[in-house]
């Protein structure tokens, strides 16, 4: 049918050489398209009538770090089957799906099951094993509750064994047709692109709205960073030889797909008292890291601080003050004041 528009997926090397290719519609048989869909942007760009967008795909998530069957795992994510797919790339077999076209039994925020736990959704990202972020941008919700219709900015987890897919987390946002994506925060704050609407909205744990930005026009994308990396003291236990092990969680100053390289470094007045190599996690995580302050690290009137770096040479440096109770806390200055004069 020349009015049917399929896609590739291709990979290429630096001088732009194919190295891998998969077409979804060999591996995937949609049962159905809807009709709403016919008519699409893309389509007019190739067809002077209609035609059928039938996968639409949006997005795409190479994971490296499960091995699959030795080159890792591809996520992609077709907007108008309303479904996503976890692929193994060697060998091309689609190992599930998730939505309306999938495999995979779906539970909503309240755990009651349903066929598709999002719809004509954006941005799908792995987060960490299992756990994946999305922008949902709920065009079936629209079409039930036009006047109330939101968009979403959703959490689900996967359980491989059972087969089972559940929504741990459903934050509302203006509703948005098309476009959009999202981030979890180091925070655990939301962060949501309704990209038709022109917003994009910050959420808190409790998914009450904490910052709103309003664009001039629409966009398909927004990319949130830090200036540095983020740390944190999460516990800290004393040693009966004199020594304190310091618990951190560390976030890179953005998020990646991949591990990548990092270094924490604990000063006692200008000299280097304690260093510990790390790996910055993907999706945003939290790096756990523990690092022992040697004896004497509480001698009174001396300067403690720590410093956190990745491989780009982004770094943070923090004093650490030492309270009356004998505990560490990092000591944090407003990022506005490291970008004074510059």
């Amino acid at each position: 049918d020349p009015d049917i528009i399929l896609e590739q997926i291709l990979e290429f090397n630096m001088t732009g050489d194919v190295q891998w290719v998969w077409e979804p519609h060999r591996a995937i048989q949609p049962r159905d398209q809807n009709d709403d869909d016919i008519v699409e942007a893309e389509c007019k760009e190739h067809f002077e009538g209609n035609c059928r967008d039938v996968f639409h795909g949006n997005s795409l998530w190479w994971d490296t770090q499960e091995a699959g069957e030795g080159d890792g795992i591809v996520y992609y994510n077709s907007r108008h089957l309303d479904t996503f797919w976890k692929l193994d790339k060697r060998s091309k077999k689609v190992l599930w799906g998730l939505g309306r076209h999938g495999n995979m039994v779906c539970y909503d925020i309240n755990g009651k099951q349903v066929e598709m736990p999002m719809s004509h959704a954006h941005a799908v990202v792995l987060i960490r094993p299992n756990e994946f972020l999305a922008f949902d941008n709920s065009n079936a919700g629209q079409k039930s509750h036009p006047s109330g219709a939101h968009s979403h900015i959703v959490l689900l987890k996967v359980d491989e064994n059972a087969m089972t897919a559940r929504l741990t987390r459903s934050a509302d946002v203006p509703f948005s047709k098309s476009m959009g994506n999202a981030y979890l925060l180091p925070n655990d704050n939301l962060l949501g692109l309704s990209a038709n609407a022109k917003i994009v909205t910050e959420v808190d744990k409790q998914n009450k709205p904490v910052w709103v930005f309003k664009l001039d026009k629409a966009i398909y994308r927004i990319f949130r960073m830090s200036i540095v990396p983020t740390v944190r003291v999460h516990g800290q236990h004393p040693c009966t030889n004199g020594s304190l092990i310091l618990e951190l969680r560390i976030w890179e100053a953005y998020r990646t797909a991949q591990y990548t390289d990092g270094e924490v470094v604990v000063y006692l007045d200008t000299v280097r008292h304690a260093s510990a190599p790390f790996r910055f996690l993907p999706g945003w995580a939290a790096a756990p890291v523990n690092i022992t302050l040697p004896k004497g690290w509480s001698v009174g009137g001396r300067l403690l601080s720590v410093e956190v770096s990745n491989v780009e040479g982004l770094g943070v440096h923090w004093p650490l003050n030492i309270t009356e109770a004998g505990t560490v806390e990092i000591v944090y200055t407003p990022l506005e004041h490291f970008l004074a004069g510059h």
